[in-house]
């Protein structure tokens, strides 16, 4: 190859990068399409052109671009970014034993894959492999101690492990979004005496004062001050269940049954992965965001969302609470559906990565008793400890159709059911990013 094809070929793909990297999605794509047909032996080109496809929506388009380069190529140690590239894609579409089994062909191509690794891990967590994600990690901060994503993922590993003290060491090491708010969290359900209440205190105050208010810290810090007799000095939602709204989609013309239907008949033609569900009893849960699917139905139920989120927003744009005037500038929607049968329950729980949560529900069995199957918000749940004392709850009944918007603060259960039909619900969290 001449000096002068490389220097085109290198600057070629220089624009390109700078394009993707520059959130030009469209532009990369069209850049990536026109960089292969020049130059077709160039890896980068086509992982650039399926990273193009994934951000404008193609997943489809996207997976076939990985799986040609991998068919093409199965082992190349140049392309072991393929394979990682597209462990992540089918994470997110909720396929995670096809994602583990690319991280791995990663790693078996390149061993020090970090974002494989990671991936990996991941996918252990989402199947409640927990032990498996852990050992990974331990095994590659031996080489890689100040990684701060092996340390926060060993961390959130940890916690779920219920070992709350060595969770909050790892989170220290880190500076994600969430990571003061989840070390505040082990503080909390690591408190053993008074000089453990004072350092739990301390770090919530330097939350609060530095406005890091999210909705884990405002759930801890509520619980805390009826626990322990104080103030709740969290701005992030003060009066969480002044902010639960309903919404009754079969009023819009837009939600009927035979969305419902499609929906319900689409998302299962994706093959998604049921998630390990620890809270959850006789029902399970869809891996991976089910509005990455490109399915018209999809489009359609996000479009629903959407307004109605909107409408939400303006119903309440004269509160004072933290997360209606600091409402994220940029978020996206993340969403799952639960699906249980007759004696079916989801334990107290709350989003702690969200902003805004939701549960949309499409198909209810009759109720044989009161309250059967129908949303329970509380202040307390996770295994909290209580000391006793009483916290506020509050039980909705749910209708087919019904939107209820809430919180992510705020917990919230399932009442146990018995019936021979179904209960299916879309969930979903407004994440800022």
């Amino acid at each position: 190859m001449s000096e002068e094809i490389k220097n085109d070929e290198s600057k070629q793909l220089t624009n390109l990068i700078k394009s993707y990297l520059n959130n030009e999605f469209s532009k990369s794509f069209s850049l990536a399409g026109s960089f292969i047909r020049d130059y077709p032996n160039n890896f980068e080109g086509y992982n650039l052109l399926a990273l193009s496809s994934k951000a404008l929506g193609k997943f489809e388009l996207s997976e076939k671009i990985f799986m040609s380069v991998i068919r093409n190529n199965p082992k190349n140690p140049k392309i072991s970014f393929i394979y990682t590239n597209a462990g992540n894609l089918l994470y997110d579409l909720g396929r995670i034993e096809d994602s583990i089994n690319f991280h791995k062909a990663s790693i078996s191509l390149k061993s020090d894959s970090i974002i494989s690794v990671l991936g990996l891990g991941l996918g252990f967590t989402a199947l409640d492999r927990d032990a498996e994600a852990i050992q990974l990690y331990l095994e590659y901060l031996k080489r890689y101690p100040d990684n701060e994503e092996l340390n926060y993922h060993l961390a959130v590993c940890l916690r779920k492990k219920n070992k709350f003290i060595e969770a909050a060491q790892y989170y220290s090491k880190t500076k994600k979004r969430l990571s003061k708010s989840y070390q505040l969290e082990c503080l909390y359900q690591g408190i053993t005496d008074e000089d453990s209440i004072n350092h739990f205190y301390n770090f919530l105050e330097n939350i609060n004062k530095n406005e890091d208010a999210n909705p884990l810290s405002a759930c801890i810090s509520s619980h805390a001050s009826i626990r322990f007799n104080r103030n709740d000095n969290c701005y992030f939602c003060r009066e969480p269940f002044d902010y639960i709204k309903k919404y009754k989609l079969p009023e819009n013309s837009l939600f009927n049954q035979d969305l419902v239907e499609n929906f319900l008949s689409d998302i299962q033609k994706a093959h998604f992965s049921k998630k390990g569900q620890t809270l959850l009893k006789n029902g399970y849960q869809s891996s991976g965001n089910l509005f990455n699917l490109e399915f018209d139905s999809v489009v359609q139920v996000k479009k629903i969302i959407t307004k109605n989120i909107s409408k939400y927003r303006t119903f309440f744009k004269n509160s004072n609470e933290g997360f209606i005037k600091n409402w994220p500038n940029k978020y996206r929607l993340y969403g799952w559906i639960i699906v249980m049968q007759s004696g079916g329950m989801l334990k107290p729980h709350m989003h702690k990565e969200g902003w805004l949560s939701s549960s949309i529900y499409l198909k209810l069995p009759e109720k044989n008793k009161k309250n059967e199957g129908d949303i329970e918000f509380s202040l307390t749940g996770a295994d909290y400890p209580t000391d006793g004392k009483i916290y506020k709850h509050e039980i909705m009944e749910t209708l087919y159709g019904d939107m209820i918007m809430f919180p992510s603060s705020l917990f919230h259960s399932t009442i146990p059911f018995n019936s021979k039909k179904e209960r299916v619900v879309l969930a979903f969290d407004l994440i800022p990013e």
